[in-house]
């Protein structure tokens, strides 16, 4: 799975470089940076047999990584400034870096059970690096619109919900997950979801 990533994100690294030289665009980039991130996490995360590889959760864990394969990098509409979208995936990605640091060598792709962690801004959500791939994805979708580009990051949130399911149920045969689903009821959006 880890050399699937780094592969992917380098397949991905190509697209935005070529889109690039053509139009030079800084939020390609950001989007580029972003998934460097996720595979720099995935490459240092600890091992575990806990991992669950049953049919469902690896479909939705390598179409849902692998998003990025499909995406339209090279039309859209500017919706809003690009400026505002720039802060917009900046903070998207600071939150991500954020998340990441606190959970540490307990990322992973697969849904597993590393350790838990209730501390920064899993205090305030279960799922925060979900959030801030969403925050990213929402400045991304501002600055480059389409019914194509919002119908692909619609399935890949419903794909994100499954596997939020997935890593709760795994989670969830620790009594230490349980009782962290009960301090902090929010999954996905800040005192709103």
């Amino acid at each position: 799975m880890k050399l699937m990533a780094a592969i992917g994100v380098g397949y991905f690294a190509c697209r935005i470089y070529n889109v690039y030289i053509t139009e030079p665009n800084f939020i390609l980039l950001l989007m580029l940076f972003a998934e460097v991130i996720t595979i720099f996490f995935i490459v240092v995360a600890k091992f575990t047999n806990t991992r669950d590889f049953s049919i469902i959760p690896c479909v939705i864990t390598i179409v849902a990584t692998f998003y990025f394969f499909f995406i339209s990098l090279d039309r859209g509409v500017e919706l809003v400034h690009p400026i505002i979208s720039m802060f917009i995936i900046l903070f998207g990605i600071i939150w991500q870096i954020f998340s990441k640091i606190y959970l540490g060598r307990s990322f992973g792709l697969l849904p597993a059970y590393r350790e838990v962690v209730d501390t920064g801004p899993y205090k305030i959500i279960r799922h925060p690096i979900y959030f801030g791939y969403f925050t990213t994805h929402v400045g991304f979708l501002l600055n480059k619109f389409s019914f194509y580009n919002l119908v692909l990051l619609t399935i890949l949130y419903v794909l994100q919900f499954g596997r939020m399911y997935y890593e709760e149920r795994v989670l969830s045969q620790s009594d230490e997950y349980c009782k962290y689903k009960e301090r902090v009821k929010k999954r996905f959006i800040p005192f709103i979801l």
